[in-house]
């Protein structure tokens, strides 16, 4: 294979993944705004998604990068978990005003700070 055809090759591979980070920056708002909605307007209960939440903190499952393989992509599934809990954070702020010191609110609070701390952390590491 040529130069410039491996030139070429690589330019499409770029256009590729670009197009592909482009995307999931999407599917994650998109995601992140059906929560927002769903539980907003009481259509969707918000315990089920703090639990998972805060299992992620104690044992988090399969998809999500183990710091010490690959930290970039760990800062990147965290980013995402920490989108998802803002989402169900205002849809729940939004939903009921007065719930600031429920068990709910008290255990949204803490994931997301959690969340915030090892992007942080780990952010300002690379």
């Amino acid at each position: 294979m040529s130069l410039s055809q491996l030139e070429a090759r690589l330019s499409a591979l770029e256009t590729e993944v670009e197009g592909l980070k482009d995307e999931a920056m999407y599917l994650r708002a998109i995601l992140a705004d059906l929560i927002y909605s769903a539980i907003k307007q009481d259509k969707f209960n918000p315990e089920f998604l703090v639990k998972q939440l805060q299992s992620y903190k104690h044992a988090p499952y399969s998809w999500i990068s183990r710091k010490e393989e690959n930290p970039a992509m760990y800062v990147r599934h965290l980013s995402i978990l920490k989108e998802l809990a803002d989402a169900i954070f205002e849809g729940v702020e939004v939903r009921n005003k007065p719930q600031k010191d429920t068990p709910l609110a008290t255990e949204l609070a803490e994931v997301r700070l959690y969340l915030q701390q090892e992007l942080t952390l780990h952010q300002s590491g690379r």
